[in-house]
């Protein structure tokens, strides 16, 4: 395969200056970023809210109340 043929076959090409390797690969793990990141930003915006905690019923209090009158303090001990 010669150099002609890798470049007509590549995904990304350089179009004007001579990027090195190094320069290719960061070009590309920006794209990438960027692209996982709008995707991120699109599922987040799709997703339903999350359940406030304060107001799940599990977390009131399920304790019954204690007894009344002049002697309730004893029994809450």
């Amino acid at each position: 395969m010669s150099a002609a043929d890798a470049a007509a076959d590549a995904a990304i090409r350089v179009l004007r200056g001579r990027a090195s390797d190094e320069e290719v690969a960061a070009a590309v793990v920006a794209i990438l970023a960027r692209l996982n990141s709008a995707a991120a930003q699109r599922a987040a915006a799709t997703r339903p809210p999350a359940r406030r905690r304060w107001a799940a019923p599990d977390t009131r209090m399920t304790r019954p109340p204690g007894p009344r009158g002049a002697s309730a303090w004893h029994a809450g001990v």
